[in-house]
């Protein structure tokens, strides 16, 4: 997982070579805690990537009421003034801890999906061994 969604490592030549090209690239605030529309870029492999379905913002599983009413996000990373939006903060965080955390509903939701298709494939596996 790398945030933010635009950053350079996705242009690295290791990137490329060992995770492939295309990422799939998800708005954290569809899982809750952040009010901005910060986008994540995740790496899966194919197992975790044919299982992942990703949250959309404006969708009703969604957690981020200003993406379901079609508003501006409440906060934002550099946001001009007289826009009405607060700068990225959390309660209890360091301005920079708020900027760069990872929302957890976003890293449970991954973990999850990753488990489930790692136990997929050793339940495949024990399937061929025995055949």
């Amino acid at each position: 997982m790398e945030q933010p969604a635009q950053s350079a490592v996705k242009d690295l030549k290791e990137v490329r070579e060992e995770l492939g090209v295309e990422g799939l690239v998800v708005q954290g605030c569809a899982y809750g805690e952040r009010k901005s529309g910060k986008k994540y870029i995740l790496w899966m492999s194919p197992e975790t990537r044919a299982m992942f379905s990703p949250v959309l913002p404006a969708s009703p599983e969604s957690k981020c009421e200003d993406c379901k009413a079609g508003k501006k996000h409440s906060q934002g990373m550099c946001p001009r003034k007289g826009s009405g939006q607060e700068r990225v903060h959390l309660e209890g965080k360091t301005n920079a801890a708020a900027r760069n955390r990872v929302p957890p509903g976003l890293a449970e939701h991954l973990g999850w999906v990753m488990r489930a298709a790692r136990d997929h494939v050793l339940q495949e596996m024990q399937n061929q061994k025995e055949k």
